[in-house]
């Protein structure tokens, strides 16, 4: 009875969050309606900006949302290679390894805005920065999490293949990665996440295509409509780029290795 009860109070708080938001998502739907509508009749925000456009300064709606997926994508595989490549090697190494993972730790804090003055300064304000911000703010958290990863995974695998007679090599590849596999997938969903709250940041700071230059446009303007669909882009993009890569996961984890740990 207990758990019945407890199922059914669980469902009942389910059920009036859901009303909930579909109230407020009706509440402002005329809100969200009038900003397509003010946006598709605006001469300064197309649909596609193509290269020969004469207004200089309009801001195309494609072309904003393919840059900033482009770039969140591109800096987050980027950061999460290097990081992952970083942990793996990090914990094949003792006393340099444990240095490393040190040094790692000082570095993951900061936010990876930090990095931002000093890559505009090197590289200046362009397709660069965007992408090595988005890569910085992934590599010290992937290569933390793949050295603990590795490590954990080389105490429980490396006593029992070696009495295989498996060398190191075998080792890393047929126990350590096999077994990081799913975290590794879960990290990476995190680390997309962190890679848009990044890249818009960086947009704001000066790129003149991108969801976060179509927010900074709207809040400049004082236009609620233009921000309104920025956020509603932004947020539709993140959620279809974590749920293609859950579905990458389920593919290529859950048949291969027969778990569906932390994917669901």
């Amino acid at each position: 009875m207990t758990t019945r009860s407890g199922n059914r109070l669980e469902r009942l708080v389910w059920y009036a969050l859901l009303a909930t938001g579909a109230a407020l998502v009706l509440m402002q739907y005329r809100a969200i309606v009038d900003s397509i509508e003010f946006i598709a009749h605006s001469p300064a925000f197309p649909l596609w900006k193509f290269a020969h456009c004469t207004r200089p300064y309009a801001i195309g709606i494609g072309n904003s949302l393919v840059y900033t997926l482009a770039r969140v994508v591109t800096g987050t595989l980027l950061g999460f290679s290097a990081g992952i490549t970083i942990g793996i090697v990090a914990s094949q190494l003792k006393y340099l390894g444990k240095r490393a993972n040190s040094l790692l730790l000082l570095l993951a804090p900061l936010a990876p805005l930090i990095w931002m003055p000093f890559l505009m300064t090197m590289v200046g304000i362009g397709e660069a920065t965007c992408i090595l911000t988005v890569a910085l703010g992934s590599v010290f958290i992937a290569a933390i999490v793949a050295y603990y990863l590795a490590t954990n995974a080389r105490r429980r695998y490396l006593e029992i293949l070696a009495l295989m007679g498996a060398s190191s090599a075998q080792v890393l590849r047929f126990a350590i990665i096999p077994s990081m596999a799913p975290m590794l997938l879960l990290l990476l969903r995190l680390n997309l996440f962190a890679g848009w709250m990044a890249v818009l940041a960086a947009e704001m700071a000066g790129i003149d295509q991108g969801l976060g230059t179509l927010l900074m446009l709207g809040r400049a303007l004082g236009n609620t409509s233009v921000m309104l669909l920025a956020a509603l882009l932004i947020g539709a993009a993140a959620i279809t780029l974590d749920t293609a890569i859950l579905v990458a996961a389920r593919v290529l984890v859950a048949r291969r290795y027969g778990t569906w740990l932390f994917l669901r």
